[in-house]
C-alpha cells in the first residue's frame, strides 16, 4: 500500500523532482518505506512505498514500461498478477528476462502495453487507484477499483490537474487558492460524509468508483478559462466505467441460483478463494477479529487455509455496551489464532479525537472512525497487512435496515394518511417518563435493544414523512433531515441519493445495492483506509472481490434475509466451523460511547466548539437548532450524538484547516 502524487500542466509550470519529494512527505504514513520521483515533460509523478510485494529495488515506483511509453504511479495490490503475469508471458510468448522483478505494478504496466488499459482492467482482481501517463498520446488516465478501496482526489484548476491519494498535497500545492465548496456541506451534513464524486473543495473531486479518467493534455489546456465543476469533468473529458455495479447485479440477476445448497456452495467456493488470493504478501499478515458474522468467517478460513497460527487483533471497551472483545477471544480460542486484544480507556481514545482532521482531511463524522484507528494501531505492532470483514452487510443483507424497512413501511400503512400526524404527534408530545413506561413494555414484547427512547422518536417522524419504501429508507441514512432547516442559502450537488436508483424485485435488494454504491465506499472503506494507512498498516477485504460480489447478486433474498436478521447464507457457512452460540446474537456494531463522551468528559470541549461565535462564523449555519439540540442531548431526553458528532468533526477540521 502507497501514497500516490501527480501533476500534469500544458505550460510545463510544474515543480522539480526534488520539491515533489518534499510534497510526498505528506504521504510518509501511507509509505513510510521509500520515496521516488519522475518528471516526463509536462508530467510529474511521486510514490511513497510501503513494501508489501517485492521489498527490492525492482519494485520502486515511480515505474516506467518496458516499452518506454508508460509511466505510472500505483497504489494497491493486484491479487491475481502472478496468474496475468502467466498468461501474458504464455500468450506473447516474453522470455524470463522480459521480467525485472515480482512486484504486481510491473505486471499491471506489462499487461496495460500489451493489452491496453481497458483490456487490463477487465481481468485485474484487486484494490488500486493509480495515474498513468501516456508519453505517445500526451495524455494522463486516472483509474480506481471497482468498489472504492483506495481513494484518488483530483483537482483541475487554471489548466492543471493534481491527483493524489489524500488531500494535503493537492491543498500545499494549492494553499489559498483552494476554496472550501459550502453546497457540498449540504450532503455531509446529511449522511456524516462527503459523497463521491465531491470533496470538501471547489474543483476537487474523487474519481467513482470503477471508472477511468482519461484527459488529453490539449482538453485540459482547454479547460483552463472554464469554471470546473463535476458536469464539466464528465461532459469534456472522457470519464468511463470498466466496471459497473449495476451491470455486475443485472446480469446476475438472471441467474439466481435455484437452491439454498447451490447459493451455500458457490459462495463458500468464491470466498474461499478470495481469501487465497488476499493472503498473497512479502510481509507478516493478520486478521481483524470483532466476533461478529464477517470478520469472523474471514478469520476461520484464513486459518483453515495456513500451516501456522494467524495472528488476530481486537479491541475492547470498559462500557459493556460496546465491548465485543470477550465475543472475539472466544473465537479465536475455538480457532487457535494467535490473539491479540486490548481493552481501551476514554483517555486513549479521546487522544485520538485532535488528530482526526489529519488522518481524514476533510470532515468525516463516523465516530466508528476511533476504535478503527486504534485497532489498526495495535495490529502495525505485530504485521504490516490486516485482512477485514467488510463489505459482508452490504452484500449479504446485514444491516438492521435491510430487514426493517419493508415491515415497518407495511405497518405505516396500515395506518390511515389522517391518522399519522396525530400518532406521530402523540408519540413526540409524551414526557420523559412515559417514553420510559413504553421502552419497558416494548423490551417486554419484543425484546428490543436500547435506546429506545430515541427509535420512538425517530419512529414518529417515520410515521408522519414516510410515503414510500424509499423515503422509509432514506431516514435511515440521513442525520440532519432537510426539515429540521439546519442549513439556508445552500444548493445541494446532484448526488445518487438523490436521484432515480435501479430497481430489484424486491426492495431489500435495492437498499443492498444502494448501500454498496454510497455508504459502503463512502463512509465504511474512507473509515479503514485512512484509519490503517495512518499506521501504515495495509488492509484487505475478501467480501470485496468482484467474483464474489457477482455470487453475491445471485444469491435469492430468502438465502440472505429471513426470520428478521440477515447473512443467513454467512452464519450458515460459519457455524459448519464454528459453533453457532460463540457468534449468533444481535448485531452490535464498532462504536464507541460517544454520547456519553459529550455529556462527560467532552462537554467543555463541544460547548467552546459550538458557541455562538463559533458557529455563527458560518452564516448558513441555524445556530439555535444546534444549542436546541445540545440541550435535549444534555438532560437525556434524545440520544442527538450522531447529530452532534458531525457539528463537532466540521468545528475541528475548520480549526486545523481554515
Amino acid at each position: 500500500m502507497c501514497g500516490i502524487l501527480g501533476q500534469v500542466d500544458p505550460r510545463n509550470q510544474l515543480p522539480s523532482e526534488e520539491q515533489f519529494l518534499s510534497l510526498l512527505k505528506l504521504l510518509d504514513h501511507r509509505g513510510p518505506d521509500g520515496f521516488g520521483a519522475k518528471k516526463h515533460n509536462n508530467c510529474i509523478f511521486g510514490h511513497s512505498r510501503l513494501s508489501i510485494l517485492d521489498l527490492s529495488d525492482a519494485g520502486s515506483q515511480p515505474m516506467e514500461s518496458k516499452c518506454g511509453r508508460y509511466l505510472i504511479t500505483f497504489n494497491g495490490e493486484i491479487y491475481n498478477h502472478q496468474e496475468i503475469r502467466d498468461d501474458l508471458s504464455k500468450s506473447f510468448k516474453l522470455q524470463r528476462d522480459h521480467w525485472v522483478g515480482s512486484s504486481d505494478t510491473e505486471t499491471l504496466l506489462s499487461s496495460i502495453s500489451l493489452l491496453g488499459l481497458e483490456s487490463t482492467m477487465k481481468i485485474v482482481r484487486g484494490m488500486f487507484a493509480f495515474g498513468l501517463w501516456d508519453k505517445f498520446e500526451k495524455s494522463i488516465s486516472l483509474v480506481r477499483d471497482p468498489i472504492g478501496e483506495k481513494p484518488l482526489y483530483y483537482n483541475i484548476q487554471d489548466g492543471s490537474l493534481i491527483f493524489s491519494s489524500e488531500l494535503k498535497p493537492i491543498k500545499k500545492i494549492l494553499g489559498s487558492s483552494l476554496n472550501i465548496s459550502k453546497d457540498v456541506l449540504t450532503l455531509y451534513f446529511k449522511y456524516n460524509y462527503i459523497p463521491t464524486p465531491y470533496s470538501i473543495y471547489e474543483n476537487t473531486f474523487k474519481l467513482n468508483p470503477g471508472s477511468i479518467l482519461r484527459i488529453s493534455l490539449d482538453a485540459l489546456n482547454d479547460s483552463k478559462r472554464m469554471n470546473m465543476n463535476f458536469e464539466y469533468v464528465n461532459k469534456n473529458f472522457e470519464l468511463c466505467e470498466y466496471w459497473s455495479l449495476e451491470k455486475c447485479a443485472n446480469d446476475a440477476n438472471k441467474n439466481k441460483f435455484s437452491t439454498y445448497d447451490e447459493s451455500l456452495f458457490e459462495v463458500n467456493k468464491a470466498l474461499n478463494l478470495s481469501v487465497q488470493r488476499q493472503q498473497i504478501s512479502d510481509v507478516p499478515l493478520g486478521c481483524f477479529l470483532s466476533g461478529g458474522i464477517d470478520s469472523s468467517l474471514i478469520a476461520s478460513i484464513m486459518s483453515d487455509q495456513c500451516e501456522y497460527k494467524i495472528n488476530t487483533f481486537t479491541i475492547g471497551f470498559h462500557e459493556k455496551e460496546f465491548d465485543e472483545s470477550i465475543y472475539a477471544k472466544r473465537i479465536a480460542d475455538f480457532i487457535d489464532s494467535n490473539h491479540h486484544q486490548r481493552v481501551i480507556s476514554i483517555n486513549d481514545a479521546i487522544d485520538i479525537i485532535p488528530q482526526i482532521p489529519k488522518i481524514y482531511d476533510e470532515p468525516f463524522a463516523d465516530s466508528s472512525q476511533i476504535p478503527t484507528y486504534l485497532v489498526s494501531k495495535i495490529a502495525r505492532e505485530n504485521v504490516t497487512v490486516c485482512l477485514s470483514g467488510d463489505g459482508g452487510d452490504e452484500f449479504f443483507g446485514g444491516y438492521n435496515r435491510h430487514f426493517k424497512v419493508v415491515p415497518l413501511s407495511k405497518l405505516i400503512h396500515r395506518i390511515p394518511r389522517s391518522l399519522r400526524p396525530i400518532l406521530s404527534s402523540f408519540i413526540r408530545s409524551l414526557s420523559q417518563s412515559n417514553l420510559k413506561i413504553i421502552t419497558y413494555l416494548f423490551n417486554k414484547i419484543f425484546q428490543s435493544s436500547s435506546n429506545m427512547n430515541d427509535k420512538l422518536f425517530r419512529l414518529s417522524r417515520r410515521i408522519a414523512e414516510s410515503k414510500t419504501n424509499k423515503d422509509l429508507y432514506r431516514s435511515f441514512l440521513v442525520e440532519w433531515d432537510d426539515n429540521e432547516n439546519l442549513l439556508s442559502g445552500l444548493n445541494e450537488p446532484a448526488h445518487f441519493l438523490n436521484q432515480q436508483w435501479m430497481n430489484f424485485e424486491n426492495f431489500e435488494e435495492t437498499m443492498m445495492y444502494v448501500d454498496a454504491k454510497t455508504y459502503l465506499p463512502d463512509d465504511i472503506l474512507v473509515k479503514v483506509d485512512r484509519a490503517s494507512m495512518a499506521n501504515s498498516l495495509e488492509t484487505r477485504a475478501p467480501f470485496l472481490d468482484i467474483d464474489l460480489i457477482n455470487t453475491s447478486f445471485k444469491v435469492p433474498l430468502e438465502h440472505k434475509i429471513s426470520s428478521s436478521s440477515g447473512k443467513k447464507v454467512l452464519k450458515d457457512l460459519l457455524h459448519k466451523k464454528i459453533p453457532r452460540d460463540l457468534f449468533d446474537r444481535q448485531k452490535q456494531g464498532f462504536g464507541v460511547p460517544v454520547a456519553d463522551w459529550l455529556r462527560g468528559p467532552l462537554k467543555d470541549d463541544f460547548e467552546a466548539m459550538i458557541s455562538k461565535s463559533s458557529i455563527q462564523q458560518y452564516d448558513f449555519i441555524d445556530y439555535d437548532l444546534i444549542n436546541k439540540k445540545w440541550n435535549q442531548h444534555l438532560n437525556k431526553s434524545h440520544n442527538w450524538a450522531p447529530s452532534l458528532w458531525s457539528i463537532y468533526m466540521l468545528q475541528l477540521w475548520s480549526e486545523n484547516n481554515l
